[in-house]
């Protein structure tokens, strides 16, 4: 009984990492993608930049960060 009340805790265990790894993976790689592309963005030059800014968020909703 031991050994399958410890199986179960490492199998909840293991599902947690892998459920954590699943959900922070694709987000870090989405936000590099973002900051990558904002940043070869803001590289244009500074005359059009406020331009584009609006352009490109006018449409969303303003988002804290």
């Amino acid at each position: 009984m031991s050994f399958v009340s410890k199986l179960d805790r490492i199998i909840k265990i293991s599902f947690t990492y892998f459920m954590y790894i699943l959900v922070l993976f694709p987000i870090s790689i989405f936000w590099r993608l973002l900051v990558r592309k904002n940043t070869s963005w803001n590289q244009k030059t500074n005359s059009d930049t406020n331009w584009n800014k609006v352009e490109k968020w006018s449409h969303r909703p303003q988002t804290p960060f």
